[in-house]
């Protein structure tokens, strides 16, 4: 699976961000705590959940762990990925 980009909204230390990516070898750099690796986990846990059949459940845990407050809507609040180019 290729992704073309990728958003996320409410994300940890992302409010609203979106990266296209390119074919072959992308590289995140910036500084400490600026959410390189939390991309990368949101990435690859997204991209796992899809290879095992589990896309729905993980759109579900996601926006249960990554709201920012309690009472805002789950899937606004998810990450915001599109595998799909």
């Amino acid at each position: 699976m290729t992704l073309s980009s990728v958003a996320f909204q409410n994300f940890t230390v992302f409010e609203d961000a979106t990266f296209d990516l390119c074919p072959g070898i992308n590289v995140l750099i910036g500084a400490n705590a600026t959410g390189k690796t939390h991309a990368m986990k949101a990435m690859y846990a997204m991209l796992r959940a899809i290879d095992k059949g589990l896309y729905d459940t993980f759109w579900t845990k996601v926006s249960e762990v990554f709201r920012r407050q309690r009472d805002e809507q789950a899937y606004t609040d998810a990450v915001a990925l599109h595998p799909l180019a």
